[in-house]
């Protein structure tokens, strides 16, 4: 029997929407995912906005599979930076740092996936992937948890694993976003906080004591 994926109708339909996806990939570059334009990206690929939606179910549709994408990259880019810092002296630190240079670059991205839209169920895979990157880099440093909170018997209930290192890379992870959806919302600016010097110090101290 003939894998429909083979067939070349239906390689041709794979390619069109990779392309739209790609379109829709660059325009967020420069716009706001509440701006993306459908039409722009029809004309770009030489399509009408009916004969788009041949590939693309709706523009929510294509949305999701954005902030799908955008999942992947980031997950790539904790994966790259923990295994590049393993000689770092702050190996946390490091992978912080180049997890917000990668959203400076592209902030519209990272807002749609993390605050303008509810995160995808098909997202949970990138985001367990980053998380155990980011577990094994501080199971290597022999970070975990430095102050339990009363009552927790040294581990926090909130966070659902049985090992320290993965307890501090949900706690890690949960700043490190707290942070850059502060600094692309405007509010520590407005605060004449520096954002990467603030991020150095939030993912530096795992009590949350300040430096």
């Amino acid at each position: 029997m003939t894998d429909r994926t083979n067939r070349p109708r239906d390689r041709y339909h794979a390619q069109v929407r990779a392309e739209i996806l790609t379109a829709a990939w660059e325009q967020l570059l420069g716009t706001p995912a509440a701006d993306l334009s459908v039409k722009a990206i029809a004309a770009q690929l030489q399509l009408t906005a009916p004969a788009l939606y041949r590939y693309i179910g709706s523009r929510d549709e294509l949305l999701g599979e954005l902030a799908v994408q955008v999942g992947e990259e980031l997950a790539d880019v904790v994966e790259q930076a923990a295994a590049a810092a393993g000689g770092s002296p702050a190996p946390l630190v490091a992978v912080a740092v180049a997890v917000r240079r990668w959203v400076v670059a592209h902030p519209h991205h990272y807002l749609l996936r993390s605050i303008e839209r509810p995160v995808p169920a098909a997202a949970a895979g990138a985001e367990q992937r980053a998380l155990a990157a980011i577990g094994r880099v501080c199971e290597a440093a022999g970070d975990g948890p430095r102050r339990p909170r009363p009552g927790t018997g040294g581990r926090d209930a909130a966070v659902p694993s049985t090992t320290p290192a993965a307890q501090r890379a949900v706690c890690f992870w949960t700043r490190v976003h707290g942070v850059l959806g502060l600094e692309l919302t405007g509010h520590l600016a407005g605060l004449g906080i520096d954002a990467e010097t603030h991020l150095v110090r939030e993912v530096a101290t795992p009590d949350g004591a300040a430096v």
